[in-house]
């Protein structure tokens, strides 16, 4: 998945089956993403004009186009460990000084943990280190979100409950809740790295583990699709995408509130976004909830959306142009283009 645009660290890859990445939808992120490159094929390089066609060759194969949404069947993730060093370098004293359950030689062995694979002696260790680690990011999380070390707990966090989502449960209760309200993440980059541990959160874990305000935080990441900062539009759209698939593991036939406000919502936005990575994670957002699997479609969202001309949204998505920027907005425009005019043909079946 494409870097989240001014964010070095919130790099989505997304899981697939076989799970190849560590959602690791991660993809966001991250999951990895699909390449973009088009196959372009000449009809007429081997034509020869002076010989006729003989009756008895054989007609040619129709080309098969690729699904993009087949490339979306897992969640996104934010997985890059580039910053893991920095980060406990930065909050390492902070850390060990306000638990003392923590100390560096465990918070040492935690670190390596979620960059590999650590020996079963390190498991006592580490059934110490992981939750009195979470206590201690809490704690700087809360203390005060104007801190300069807010964006390092953060980034170390959003790993941590990749691999340890069990024992993150009571921080996310408390960061869920904290996200409702606007003045808890100020800036662009904590606010983007709070959707990328959400995302992440909800990758990892099952129904039993969702926090209670989840429902209400569904529409405040749609709030965040109207965001100034694109960072925060991309990694809002990853953590409701990563919602839609966590619903869809268990209730994948009805359209809830939560369901038709995004569904909604997303037709409004979706020809409106100037940026193409926020416009295809909004718009694989939409095809996931209505068809969660290549067997399975949601009978209730299609029909809902399609009376509220879904198709004729589609039909204008598959005409937006290439502009100046990167290979990425690039690619992500081309997918763009392609995902909707695969799924006008679903719709039409």
């Amino acid at each position: 998945m494409a870097p989240v645009q001014g964010s070095v660290d919130t790099q989505y890859t997304t899981a697939r089956l076989p799970l190849t990445a560590s959602l690791k939808m991660a993809s966001p992120a991250s999951p990895s993403k699909a390449t973009t490159d088009s196959l372009f094929i000449n009809p007429w390089s081997k034509s020869t004009a002076h010989e006729p066609a003989s009756k008895n060759a054989s007609r040619p194969m129709p080309i098969k186009v690729p699904s993009v949404l087949d490339d979306f069947t897992q969640p996104m993730l934010s997985s890059d460990t580039t910053s893991l060093q920095l980060c406990i370098k930065k909050l390492s004293s902070r850390m060990v000084a306000c638990n003392d359950s923590l100390d560096l030689a465990k918070l040492d062995i935690l670190t390596k943990s979620l960059k590999v694979s650590v020996s079963s002696v390190h498991k006592e260790t580490l059934d110490q280190a992981v939750p009195a680690t979470v206590e201690s990011l809490l704690h700087i999380l809360t203390e005060d979100t104007n801190s300069q070390d807010i964006p390092f707990a953060l980034l170390l966090l959003r790993l941590i409950v990749l691999k340890y989502a069990e024992d993150t449960v009571d921080c996310m209760e408390w960061m869920f809740g904290a996200t409702l309200f606007p003045d808890t993440w100020k800036t662009p980059t904590t606010r983007s790295l709070a959707w990328c541990v959400a995302s992440n959160y909800m990758a990892s874990i099952d129904n039993s583990m969702i926090p209670s305000d989840t429902p209400p935080l569904v529409d405040i990441a749609i709030g965040d699709w109207h965001h100034e900062a694109i960072q925060v539009r991309q990694a809002a759209s990853t953590f409701l995408y990563n919602y839609a698939l966590l619903k869809n593991k268990h209730n994948h036939d009805m359209a809830d509130d939560a369901v038709v406000s995004v569904l909604c919502s997303a037709m409004e936005n979706l020809t409106e976004e100037k940026d193409p990575t926020t416009r295809l994670r909004q718009l694989v957002l939409c095809g996931r909830l209505v068809f969660p699997d290549r067997i399975n479609v949601n009978e209730v969202a299609k029909e809902l959306i399609q009376d509220l001309g879904f198709v004729g949204i589609l039909q204008e998505l598959t005409t937006v142009d290439l502009e100046e920027g990167t290979t990425t907005s690039h690619g992500d425009t081309i997918r763009c283009n392609q995902l909707a005019l695969e799924l006008i043909g679903k719709f039409q079946d």
